[in-house]
């Protein structure tokens, strides 16, 4: 039998997945820049970094405000992306604190000519614009030795609109991981077991057989909707 507190879980993980956002910076779309280059994100969001062929090969590398051009010491780091005409390569990160991330990129003298951004700028005299004039005399960009943190997409289809574009590993696991537990919880009730096959069914709408974030995130949202209607009958 599941208990209150089970269910009150599950409503939080339906919630938390409902209002995360979904955050799309085109890379080398219209010129040498990210676009846009200043933007805000809360914990749970997913930032999804664009690459377009016109101006590659461009990369992502995560520095502090007082080391422009050079990675900061945990720095993600996406590799050097040739891109497509459509901007369907896409470089997701996970916002796992509300402070300020600034980034660059590190191909040829992009940094240096205004390449970089900032998400969550800050309050203070730290602005985008005194770190893009300390950039500007950096001789030579740096990057970590091979790409390291978040991780890199390519889907077929249309241009990327900015609808919701999950990180497809993470909602393929949140849905898997409800699912399994639905599974082994509720094994002996007819109704809880018709329930955890719908889950399972969502879960693998939103695997790696998924051809666009958008579908990753109707996944989840059956999933949840199926585990949390199975608790709800058993509780009854």
């Amino acid at each position: 039998m599941f208990s209150h507190r089970s269910l009150l879980t599950v409503l939080g993980l339906a919630v938390a997945v409902a209002c995360a956002k979904s955050i799309d910076i085109d890379v080398g779309e219209e010129g040498i820049k990210f676009e846009p280059n200043s933007t805000t994100a809360d914990v749970g969001d997913v930032l999804n970094f664009h690459f377009y062929s016109a101006t590659g090969p461009h990369s992502v590398v995560s520095s502090s405000f007082d080391s422009p051009c050079a990675p900061a010491a945990n720095a993600f780091f996406s590799g050097l992306i040739d891109g497509t005409d459509a901007g369907n390569t896409t470089y997701i990160i996970n916002v796992t604190s509300t402070d300020p991330i600034w980034y660059y990129c590190s191909a040829k003298k992009h940094c240096q000519n205004g390449m970089l951004g900032v998400v969550n700028p800050p309050s203070t005299n730290d602005t985008l614009e005194a770190y893009a004039k300390a950039a500007s005399s950096v001789s030579a960009a740096s990057a970590p030795s091979a790409p390291v943190g978040g991780a890199t997409s390519t889907v077929s289809g249309a241009e990327p609109t900015g609808s919701s574009s999950m990180d497809m590993s993470m909602s393929s696991s949140m849905s898997m991981d409800m699912s399994s537990s639905m599974s082994m919880s509720a094994s002996s009730t007819g109704s809880a077991d018709s329930s955890a096959t719908s889950a399972a069914s969502a879960s693998a709408s939103a695997s790696g057989t998924s051809t666009s974030g958008a579908e990753a995130m109707a996944g989840v949202k059956m999933g949840l909707g199926a585990v949390l209607g199975g608790m709800l009958a058993l509780m009854a």
